[in-house]
């Protein structure tokens, strides 16, 4: 009797908890993997400056200001409206939205956002430069009241507002006085928390149950990223099911193969993705401007993209992409397609001959730009050896390593990827260009004229005189070549049949929280 009344109990458990349990698989948190080629190179707002690390920062946080998805209109995001500006353009005051806490729960005030732009300001973080040539002050004028005194009057400063450094840190895990590039977890007030990573591995990313925009909570409750080795095996990885969208980098070899494949969606984001080498002025020979328009002069853009792409990238003769305002392209305009009499000439009369020869050492990371890096920088020696005074060694190294001593000033001669930061001219050339943010870049290039030029251009409202200042500082680009554009290249996407939501304009920016399912 005992036996059969514990058996009865059984019976009566089971059928109360297969219910539940079939309810909790209903319930299950809805997870998407993202795969990609990129690595964190510093996961603090005060610090990163890669798109990789903005990337992961604007989905577990948010700036003053932001895009509507998918396009480059200018939206208040913290901020509760648009910011006042004063008569003389300099001091800019944002008023944060009521009731935004962190991810633990923390409030978000102003003086949060204060003290986490003053973190990117001066703790030397690859972003410092950028922020200090904009940022002159700040003032907390109350509890959700907040004012940036700028260097000079930016009119597009409410862009430069919606990039990383303006993204606050968690004061409970991001100290004013330390940078903490990698954390345990990222307790912000965008729309996920990240909870877990592993390094080369994959970061996790789950809901943040304090989010603020309630009008626009992501339909997945948990994103998974994982970093792989290289784009072969990223593309194998979604062809096999492994993961559910592959994201930068595919690169337009594979991506042409995925798109044969049933079930998968393979679309072309036509950002302005440019392709660049860096000549750091800080180390000879390229403290000499000839040297350097030398080597601009010897570089043949149409050749390069018809031997690695097929045609599928666009020469680039200026940094600035064309159809964005006051684009030249100068390099066209000053050496054609290639110019080799005037590279031999330039390099002559500095001393150069077959018995002294120029020897230049140029970087490169194998992994990071997808599989047609190595050709791009084999094309590239051939061309500058073309000149029968120049020799070229190619180095390699990981991508995690490489980008920070890259932008450290650590290689003489390197090859960079640049997204804009924001839809102006200024986002091309003034990283690169001014005295300023330049050190940051790896560039270490300053020159009065080109300062002035940059300045005016930046700070001016007037239509002609931006125009014709930024022709002067892309005239003297190819002279000076602080950098030497070579190609804007489409990125890739690649997604699982059924998913939506993918919405990446013109400011490069990918919001995990927009992505659902039909």
């Amino acid at each position: 009797m005992k036996r059969f009344s514990v058996f009865l109990v059984l019976v009566m458990l089971v059928a109360m908890i297969s219910p539940m349990a079939n309810l909790a698989t209903a319930q299950e948190a809805k997870t998407i993997i993202i795969g990609t080629t990129d690595e964190p190179s510093g996961l603090d707002s005060g610090y990163a400056y890669a798109t990789h690390d903005w990337e992961i920062l604007k989905n577990t946080g948010d700036a003053l200001m932001g895009y509507v998805p998918g396009t480059a209109d200018l939206i208040p995001r913290l901020a509760a409206d648009y910011p006042e500006v004063s008569d003389d353009g300099l001091v800019w005051t944002f008023t944060l939205r009521e009731g935004i806490q962190f991810a633990d729960g923390t409030p978000l005030t102003a003086q949060i956002v204060a003290d986490s732009v003053t973190r990117a300001l001066t703790l030397e973080g690859d972003i410092t430069g950028f922020v200090q040539g904009f940022i002159a002050g700040i003032e907390v004028i109350d509890e959700l009241t907040v004012a940036f005194t700028l260097t000079q009057p930016y009119g597009f400063f409410g862009f430069v507002a919606a990039t990383g450094p303006f993204i606050p840190m968690n004061p409970n895990t991001n100290p004013i006085d330390e940078l903490v590039t990698n954390p345990e977890t990222i307790l912000g007030v965008g729309a996920y928390m990240m909870t877990e990573w592993q390094e080369d591995e994959q970061l996790v990313l789950e809901r943040n149950p304090y989010y603020w925009d309630t009008d626009n909570e992501p339909y997945y409750d948990r994103v998974i990223i994982r970093y792989f080795a290289d784009p072969t095996t990223l593309s194998l990885a979604v062809e096999n099911g492994e993961i559910d969208i592959a994201w930068r980098t595919v690169g337009p070899v594979e991506a042409a193969r995925l798109q044969e494949i049933e079930g998968l969606v393979v679309t072309r984001i036509n950002a302005p993705t440019l392709r660049y080498l860096v000549l750091n002025h800080a180390f000879p020979p390229h403290d000499n401007n000839n040297v350097n328009a030398a080597i601009a002069a010897a570089i043949d853009r149409e050749t390069l993209v018809d031997r690695v792409f097929e045609g599928r990238t666009v020469p680039a003769y200026s940094m600035v992409p064309a159809g964005v305002p006051y684009q030249t392209e100068a390099f066209l305009d000053a050496y054609g397609f290639q110019d080799l009499d005037t590279a031999i000439a330039l390099l002559e009369g500095e001393g150069y001959s077959a018995d002294n020869m120029l020897e230049l050492t140029l970087w490169y990371p194998p992994e990071h730009y997808g599989t047609t890096t190595a050709d791009v920088v084999q094309v590239l020696k051939e061309q500058l050896e073309s000149t029968g005074l120049i020799t070229v060694t190619l180095e390699v190294q990981n991508w995690a390593t490489y980008i920070a001593a890259a932008t450290d000033g650590e290689y003489p001669f390197f090859i960079l990827g640049w997204f804009p930061d924001y839809p102006d001219p200024s986002t091309w050339l003034d990283p690169f260009g001014t005295c300023t943010q330049s050190p940051s870049m790896g560039v270490n290039y300053c020159d009065e004229n080109m300062e002035n030029y940059l300045i005016t251009a930046g700070t001016s409202t007037d239509p002609a005189v931006r125009e014709e200042n930024y022709a002067k500082a892309q005239e003297l680009w190819t002279q000076h070549a602080p950098t030497i554009p070579l190609f804007f290249e489409p990125e890739y996407i690649t997604v699982r049949e059924g998913i939506e939501g993918v919405l990446i304009g013109p400011p490069f920016e990918f919001l995990y929280s927009e992505l659902y399912e039909e």
